[in-house]
């Protein structure tokens, strides 16, 4: 798993080049770009416990961190698609979870 994380990235940094520069290093795209990492970082903690769903919304925080570091807006946004996937999926699971666990209750 490590080892294609490790090429994933690889990856991604051949392809990358300066990409809407004007997101990134100022007050606004900082901002935003924390609140981003926040929501996803908040939503892999929140994932069930030993549910796997963690891995998705931290993955995105992952490659939103590897865009806003190579200043490349398109792989940043594929950071935002892919902990927002992230973040529903727990939201969704976790909410069945817990209804059918009120059910059995």
């Amino acid at each position: 798993m490590i080892e294609r994380l490790v090429r994933l990235i690889a990856w991604l940094e051949r392809r990358s080049r300066p990409r809407g520069r004007f997101m990134f290093g100022n007050r606004a795209g900082n901002a935003l770009f924390g609140v981003l990492v926040f929501v996803g970082s908040a939503g892999a903690f929140l994932a069930p416990p030993f549910s796997g769903l963690d891995t998705v919304p931290a993955l995105g925080v992952v490659v939103l961190s590897v865009g806003v570091l190579m200043t490349d807006a398109a792989i940043a946004a594929a950071g935002v698609v892919i902990g927002a996937v992230g973040v529903t999926l727990v939201v969704v699971l976790g909410r069945a979870a817990l209804h059918g666990i009120s059910d059995l209750l």
